[in-house]
């Protein structure tokens, strides 16, 4: 009986520890897909700047 619960709790670790590491994962995923989303809006608002101005100039 205490092999079979040494060997469930060993389970139990590795399972928490793969589920921690797949949650780090994610977040370091998530933070650069928001770091990307942050660069390209700034980017495609000063390129919209600059169309802007180039439409505003006279002829």
């Amino acid at each position: 009986m205490g092999e079979a619960t040494k060997r469930k709790a060993e389970r139990a670790k590795v399972a928490c520890r793969i589920s921690k590491e797949n949650a780090k994962k994610f977040k370091i995923a998530l933070l650069i897909s928001w770091v990307i989303f942050g660069v390209l809006l700034i980017l495609s608002t000063r390129f919209r700047d600059v169309r802007s101005r180039q439409m505003c100039l006279p002829g």
